[in-house]
């Protein structure tokens, strides 16, 4: 009786510990609420001096992130000339059905350092999943079978030229609507789809996508799609697609690759030697319009998106081979920066006492959110190949797509 009482009783602990992460989502680009925030993160009270590795499986070439639903990983990347996406078991990583189409994709000279994998981040919604390939195909999954529900080429419209470094844009939902930005470089599109059928709701030709993804903000209660074109940032109304305001924001040497980051009642952008600025949106009589709030001249990031924890803005500058930097998001006042030579890129995430930083190089960094300097508190080698995807953090799990394989690690 004792043996079996103690039996049931690590089955129940289990079960108390296995239940609440697989209600937890990581449903799209930069998580939940597509801000870098790991609220799901279940912060041990000192990190261990190692990671445990559950599962490893190689699914092909590409830099779009994980994410995870219904106890499922999903992960989308290229194999012999096909696009893939496959369900596995969160577990165990067990492949619970794939689908695949021909993709046919070459990579520009100006883009040779980079793989023909997607880039684009999957977006899962209800019993829904979305892809957006790396040529432009948006397509609609079925997340219990894998069925295809709908899938449109987007770059038909736009004589099949992809940007030169193909499409990245990560696709973005508001209510019924699944919004995406399509075209090259000449000419674009900010289009909303009907999420449940792919039928197009509306359309906004006023720019070309850049490789920046959009966000929403919401300001005097009406709904704004934030998003950097290639020549200009611009805000939408997600009901309509009516264009309500515009910055001027030309790319220099390279396209923005920079999401924009919400900060209260303000946006933050950057761009390859543009600084870091915050925007704050105004309603007046006779329109909407934008005023800026600060910039900070000295930083400017070209790829890393950073990431808010209170009011503070953690990142990956340019300079100095890559510079970790800290700013107070209120007046961009510089609090810190890191030596130096960090690499060219990194994924950023951020609780209310953590960030986690996934480097280039396949290391994760865990550092405090201080605004005294860069604290490392433990680091982690996760991958052995170069990662330029996000992660995805459930609980006590994170899963880190590199070049060619996805992993699940975990500690106690």
């Amino acid at each position: 009786m004792i043996r079996g009482a103690t039996l049931i009783g690590r089955l129940c602990v289990a079960l108390a510990l296995i239940e609440p992460l697989l209600a937890q989502e990581w449903p799209q680009w930069r998580g939940p609420s597509r801000d870098g925030r790991v609220d799901a993160l279940a912060v041990p009270a000192s990190w261990p001096g190692s990671l445990t590795r559950s599962w490893t499986l190689r699914v092909g070439e590409g830099h779009a992130s994980p994410v995870v639903a219904s106890g499922r990983v999903f992960v989308f990347s290229r194999e012999t000339g096909r696009e893939v996406v496959r369900a596995l078991a969160l577990a165990t990583g067990a492949e619970l059905w794939r689908n695949s189409y021909v993709a046919d994709y070459a990579v520009m000279p100006e883009a040779s350092s980079h793989s023909a994998g997607p880039k684009a981040t999957p977006l899962v919604d209800d019993q829904r999943l979305y892809t957006f390939g790396i040529s432009g195909v948006l397509s609609c999954f079925d997340i219990p079978t894998g069925t295809l529900r709908w899938r449109i080429d987007t770059a038909r419209q736009f004589d099949k030229r992809p940007l030169v470094y193909g499409m990245s844009v990560s696709p973005l939902l508001y209510r019924d609507l699944l919004i995406v930005h399509v075209g090259h470089e000449k000419r674009g599109a900010l289009v909303a789809f009907d999420a449940a059928t792919g039928k197009e709701r509306w359309r906004w030709d006023g720019g070309s996508p850049s490789h920046a993804s959009p966000v929403i903000i919401d300001v005097a209660g009406v709904s704004q799609i934030v998003c950097l074109s290639y020549r200009s940032i611009v805000g939408i109304a997600a009901e309509s697609g009516a264009l309500l305001w515009q910055i001027p924001h030309a790319a220099v040497n390279m396209p923005h690759a920079v999401t924009p980051v919400i900060y209260r009642d303000t946006f933050l952008v950057s761009g390859f030697s543009q600084g870091i600025t915050a925007f704050r949106i105004l309603k007046r009589a006779d329109g909407w319009t934008t005023e800026e709030v600060w910039k900070n001249s000295a930083l400017s990031i070209s790829m890393a998106t950073p990431v808010v924890s209170g009011d503070l803005l953690f990142g990956l500058a340019d300079r100095k081979m890559g510079q970790f930097f800290c700013l107070d998001a209120r007046t961009g006042e510089t609090k810190w920066t890191s030596t130096g030579r960090e690499g060219e890129t990194a994924a950023l995430l951020a609780t209310d006492r953590h960030l986690l930083v996934l480097k280039e190089d396949g290391s994760l960094v865990i550092a405090r959110t201080d605004d005294r300097g860069f604290e490392p508190v433990a680091r982690y080698q996760v991958a052995d190949n170069p990662v330029w995807s996000l992660p995805a953090v459930i609980g006590r799990r994170i899963f880190v797509k590199d070049a060619q394989s996805l992993a699940a690690w975990q500690w106690r």
